[in-house]
């Protein structure tokens, strides 16, 4: 449609009441000429003239000009009322609408100055790459299957189970996952969990042994409704093999790189890249702590809802990968209702307060920085930009990727104004640990 209002917005009726504080009802009615009026310049426009094009483009009209009229700047948007019509552009018929919103309330935001935030600081060394390298030689290289003596850098298939300290029920089950085992120092992924020593336990034995790892579930793990559970592992050893490591030309030449330096330029980049990342996520979880604690949002009760919806999703997905029944998936989640409420609390609050926080600095994000922000991403995931970018553009995430790139700019305003002390990595996850 031309740049011009199709129709003047004054002719629009519109009424409002609060339904409660902070949360509005508002309905709309288009009388039947300004309706005829829109859908005519619509088909002059050239653009999608169908009732549904017309309905959707009609509806975005009236709720923008109703949140100017009423001036409410909602963070979760307009919903339809439950039990209200959808509506439907129809000729020669005024066009109704209802809708719910919410206005955000006036934030009384804490001093920013008096905010502590520890900033773990981990150097990128010649030695951290020359260990990437490494693992990009043995994922090129030669195996031949062992028996027994198992070492550093041999690769195994074991079958793992997953279950809650104190229990025998299994969470969890894997009948055969192959991995790398890493140095003394070096961790190991098992159902998506770090596992430091793994190596420890692994080195030295035969196939057939079996073993328990005792481990702690991280906060964001795929299943929530663990994070802080002590669990144990049980891991039995199916198979074995030692890896001849292929040479740095080998691995240059499978990359297509033009020479070593620049492949382990390539490699530090995607390092820096995924500590920059973590670190920011670190980073992020303290200030939205902080500010969880000083600052009341209050949420409608259908956003608690929506993300309970997405964390049971969340948990259905990983559970399945992880060979769980759908009946050990239903009373998993039975059991810990009361944590995915409470998670989805918390969820919903750091999202409000994020979106609050842009507002108070006024902060947008540019084109540039959404390609910045997919480039991260794809240089931590060793994938063409162009390619991700195309990927998350049709999968619909491209809203997620600017909230991400949003929220990374607040954090780092916050960090201007507050206290920061760096420390060095491995001693913050000491003292995590302690905690």
């Amino acid at each position: 449609m031309n740049e011009q209002l199709p129709i003047d917005p004054a002719d629009i009726c519109m009424s409002e009441k609060e339904l409660s504080p902070c949360w509005h009802q508002i309905a709309i009615e288009v009388p039947t000429r300004q309706a005829k009026r829109f859908y005519k310049k619509l088909k002059k426009s050239g653009e999608d003239s169908s009732i549904e094009s017309a309905t959707r483009l009609l509806t975005n009209f009236c709720i923008e000009h109703a949140l100017e009229r009423f001036e409410l700047k909602p963070i979760w948007g307009p919903v339809q009322p439950q039990y209200s019509t959808a509506p439907v552009y129809k000729p020669n018929q005024s066009f109704l609408l209802t809708i719910n919103v919410d206005d955000a309330p006036e934030v009384d935001w804490p001093a920013f100055d008096t905010l502590e935030i520890i900033r773990p600081i981990k150097a990128m060394t010649e030695e951290i790459i020359d260990g990437e390298m490494h693992e990009q030689q043995l994922d090129a290289g030669e195996r031949t299957p062992i028996q027994n003596d198992i070492k550093t850098g041999d690769e195994v298939t074991c079958k793992v189970t997953l279950s809650e300290a104190g229990s025998e029920k299994v969470l969890f089950e894997q009948t055969s996952t192959t991995m790398r085992v890493p140095k003394h120092s070096g961790v190991a992924k098992i159902f998506n969990i770090e596992i430091d020593n793994f190596a420890e336990s692994i080195i030295g034995c035969s196939m057939g042994d079996v073993f328990t790892l005792k481990t702690t579930i991280p906060e964001d793990y795929l299943d929530p409704t663990l994070s802080g559970t002590e669990v144990n592992i049980s891991v039995e050893i199916q198979s074995a093999s030692r890896i001849t490591p292929a040479t740095v030309e080998q691995v240059v030449k499978q990359y297509g790189s033009p020479s070593e330096a620049i492949l382990r330029r390539q490699i530090k980049m995607a390092l820096e890249s995924k500590m920059t990342r973590n670190q920011g996520a670190i980073l992020a979880k303290q200030i939205f702590d902080f500010l969880s604690e000083k600052v009341d949002v209050p949420i409608p009760e259908w956003v608690y809802e929506n993300y309970q919806k997405g964390i049971l999703n969340h948990i259905n997905t990983g559970m399945k990968q992880h060979g769980c029944s759908d009946d050990a998936i239903t009373k998993r989640v039975e059991d810990n209702a009361d944590k995915i409420t409470v998670l989805s609390q918390k969820q919903a609050k750091r999202h409000a307060l994020g979106t609050l926080l842009c507002r108070e600095f006024d902060i947008k994000t540019t084109e540039d920085e959404l390609i910045g922000e997919i480039g991260e991403m794809a240089a931590e995931q060793g994938r063409r930009p162009e390619d991700l970018r195309k990927e998350i553009v049709a999968s619909g995430r491209i809203k997620y990727v600017a909230m991400a790139a949003l929220e990374k700019k607040a954090v780092k305003k916050v960090l201007e104004l507050a206290t920061v002390t760096e420390m060095d990595a491995e001693e913050w996850v000491e003292q995590k640990t302690k905690v």
